[in-house]
């Protein structure tokens, strides 16, 4: 998949949000995603950032969930 924009993460982010097939983790770290799509200054917390680490690693996380966790992940809180 290219490179998405912003506001094309924060949509698929969105409709994961109101998917009755997402699971609550997620959904979780959707909701972190849309809430950073306008506000540059926003951080993904080290408790988000681990979920979305975790939905990476599980071997059944769908295309748009991996597109969501890796945009959590990279708007993490730096440590140090």
């Amino acid at each position: 998949m290219s490179k998405l924009s912003s506001n094309e993460v924060a949509t698929i982010a969105s409709e994961t949000m109101r998917s009755n097939k997402s699971s609550n983790a997620v959904k979780s770290v959707a909701a972190s995603v849309v809430s950073q799509a306008n506000s540059p200054e926003k951080m993904t917390s080290p408790k988000k950032a681990k979920t979305a680490a975790r939905i990476l690693q599980d071997g059944r996380t769908s295309e748009k969930s991996k597109i969501i966790a890796g945009s959590a992940l990279s708007q993490r809180e730096k440590r140090g």
